[in-house]
């Protein structure tokens, strides 16, 4: 089992959550390449496999070959048993135990996850989580809001992140890279 990861990893100078260092990566991805693997619900990045071996990746996508996938969270849409067995198909595909989601607010509260209960848990007020333990499925939600991803590979932790421009001008990248580097003791 392994950690689910989805896009992209930039780092950038921070000031926003008590830090004020320069963060680099010695493992950037610099391509968005995505490919359909089937029979998951989702695209993959070749690229991140190359480079993560040991984190399964993915985007999911509300619809494949006339397929409808609704993971239904807050918005309505499909029936609870459709939204449920889609959930658990992807725990199924990924080997997850459980996924942590938040009620996304667009804002910059992190959660840290040793474990989570098995199935969908959902965080309030979250617009981010951390891990660096399999099992655990991280997930986002955007539609006019981008999924940011951190990795520290040398030491498997990662975080997603919600953002929005109300997330990022309140910090939520800074946030990250600080609640990331005190989960697992990355380096700046």
């Amino acid at each position: 089992m392994l950690p689910l990861l989805i896009r992209v990893f930039y780092t950038l100078s921070t000031n926003v959550c008590g830090s004020n260092e320069i963060f680099y990566s010695n493992h950037k991805v610099t391509s968005v390449t995505e490919v359909f693997v089937s029979p998951s619900l989702g695209l993959a990045h070749p690229v991140w496999i190359e480079r993560f071996p040991w984190l399964y990746q993915g985007c999911t996508t509300r619809s494949v070959n006339g397929a409808v996938y609704d993971f239904g969270l807050f918005s309505g849409g499909s029936s609870t048993e459709s939204v449920q067995e889609n959930w658990s198909t992807l725990l199924g595909v990924t080997g997850a135990n459980g996924i942590a989601h938040g009620h996304q607010v667009h804002g910059t509260k992190i959660y840290t996850h040793h474990t989570v209960s098995d199935g969908l848990n959902i965080f309030p007020d979250c617009d981010g989580h951390v891990t660096n333990s399999s099992g655990v499925l991280l997930s986002v939600t955007t539609a006019d809001c981008v999924p940011i991803f951190l990795v520290d590979a040398d030491r498997r932790a990662i975080a997603v992140l919600h953002a929005g421009w109300r997330g990022i001008a309140s910090g939520i990248l800074d946030c990250g890279i600080t609640a990331l580097r005190e989960y697992s003791g990355s380096p700046p």
